[in-house]
């Protein structure tokens, strides 16, 4: 993953990444009635996409180092109510409408927060959080 964000950069993986889940979510009720080999490249294809969305420390560049814990409690606390959401709208929508329908739903929705992402994230440049770590490892070096 690293030499990947070092090439293309933190915000193009993850856009990327989250665009073509979205892409895959639209496909999928397409090839529901095939299920092998589509439907499980689908899948593959979908969760390696997540891969730089949910492991790209994104926000650890862009945060300085006072308010870590509070963003990630707030990206913690977020995660968790969009997924009580999603799962209460998914099932209220299933009464409703076909499955087919809330998964193009759900794929139109995650294609047009990747391209707000697009204006609204910056490319924060990763800074070097370790410098207490090296101040640590010469004092380590100095005792020994």
């Amino acid at each position: 993953m690293g030499p990947i964000t070092d090439t293309f950069g933190r915000k193009t993986i993850t856009i990327a990444g989250f665009m073509l889940c979205g892409v895959c979510l639209i496909f999928m009720p397409l090839f529901s009635f095939n299920v092998w080999p589509y439907l499980y490249i689908l899948r593959i294809v979908q969760t390696i996409s997540l891969v730089p969305l949910i492991n790209t420390p994104m926000w650890l560049d862009c945060v300085q180092n006072k308010s870590m814990g509070v963003v990630g409690t707030v990206i913690q606390v977020t995660a968790t109510c969009a997924n009580l959401v999603s799962t209460v709208a998914s099932l209220l929508l299933s009464t409703q409408v076909n499955v087919g329908v809330i998964f193009i739903g759900f794929g139109i929705l995650t294609c047009i927060v990747s391209t707000v992402m697009i204006f609204g994230l910056k490319e924060c440049a990763p800074t070097k959080k370790g410098a207490d770590e090296d101040k640590k490892e010469k004092l380590r070096e100095a005792v020994v």
